[in-house]
């Protein structure tokens, strides 16, 4: 495995560890209870590689893998452009698996709609920044922040994500 194919599980794995698990107080970290072997989740290359290539709703292209309270982690496969997104209390870390494509970025989304508290999805950013996804790249998108991922035409682009509490700042 080279260093470029390896990377990328490695950063996402020191983000998981130093990930929050929710809000907490300095005195409640001590009375965390010990974390055993059985509590790791391990996803091998071939396993997300599977997950990736099952049917998904065209318009939820995504795989759930975990939710740990303060940060979540899914496996998203998009054949087509997904919608805007703005979310205001996560943070979007993205490691890019395979295929390669485009993400926009912009201060703002109209004709974005509420589809869930601190969640706007749709519409369009006027005047995006845009950014080349390639197999191996990570991005942080702070909350706040609209963005839309686009594969390139006829390709399609898997990447992981990590939903981090922005509120850990």
């Amino acid at each position: 495995m080279s260093l470029r194919t390896a990377l990328p599980p490695l950063l996402l794995l020191v983000i998981l560890s130093c990930a929050p698990t929710g809000a907490r107080s300095p005195a409640d970290r001590g009375s965390l209870q010990p974390t055993t072997p059985e509590q790791i989740q391990h996803f091998t290359s071939a396993h997300l590689d599977s997950v990736a290539m099952r049917p998904a709703e065209a318009a939820r292209p995504s795989q759930l893998l975990g939710d740990r309270g303060g940060y979540s982690y899914l496996l998203i496969r998009r054949v087509s452009a997904g919608e805007v997104e703005v979310h205001t209390a996560w943070d979007d870390v993205f490691v890019v698996r395979t295929g390669s494509g485009t993400l926009l970025t912009g201060s703002t989304a109209e004709g974005s709609r509420n589809t869930s508290p601190g969640e706007r999805r749709g519409g369009h950013i006027p005047e995006p920044r845009s950014r080349t996804l390639r197999s191996g790249d990570m991005v942080v998108i702070p909350a706040g922040l609209a963005h839309q991922v686009v594969p390139d035409a006829g390709g399609a682009l898997t990447y992981l994500v990590v939903k981090a509490s922005a509120r850990a700042r």
